[in-house]
């Protein structure tokens, strides 16, 4: 009866309060920037049969990033919305790889927007970018490839993660990618 109870808690509490999270992620965010490339630096890379190539001199890629790039990049969507866009990195990099792409970024926190803005400028006028609760209702919009990076698999209050999912699937008209 204890460990059900605890399993109970555990399940309802998502990993992060959000109202806070910006502070943790801008953090993360520069700590990981310490070992990989976040951004993709113009004329520093190269696509070779479907695998980005970084210039040597550069930091690699984090894993998930580059299997996430180059897995969209065999899909070719023709429009794309990453869910939890967080800091834009994702969005600016599918951009530079894919730039015939439609691309659109949803996020729980105004605050996230703010910094998406600050690191990418040109997104403004380049992506359609929302502040959108996933776990709540679809977005308004269609498109053929909705993807994840890390959002999921932090959702855990009262079994929204699969609201969450759903309104994904609502969303997407090919494609579900989930790097979680």
């Amino acid at each position: 009866m204890l460990k059900s109870k605890f399993k109970s808690r555990i399940q309802n509490k998502d990993d992060f309060e959000w109202s806070e999270y910006n502070k943790k992620y801008c953090k993360q965010i520069s700590e990981v920037e310490k070992e990989n490339t976040l951004i993709l630096p113009e004329g520093k890379y190269s696509i070779v049969e479907g695998k980005i190539v970084l210039e040597p001199f550069l930091l690699p890629l984090h894993p998930n990033h580059k299997l996430l790039y180059e897995t969209i990049y065999d899909l070719k969507p023709g429009s794309l919305l990453e869910v939890g866009c967080g800091c834009g990195d994702h969005l600016a990099n599918i951009q530079k790889v894919l730039p015939e792409t439609k691309i659109s970024g949803c996020d729980l926190l105004e605050k996230q927007m703010k910094f998406l803005l600050s690191r990418h400028p040109e997104l403004k006028t380049t992506a359609n970018l929302f502040v959108h609760d996933i776990t709540i209702s679809a977005p308004n919009t269609k498109v053929d490839l909705v993807y994840t990076q890390a959002v999921i698999m932090h959702i855990h209050r009262d079994n929204r993660h699969l609201n969450a999912l759903r309104n994904m699937f609502h969303t997407s008209k090919k494609y579900i990618v989930l790097m979680e």
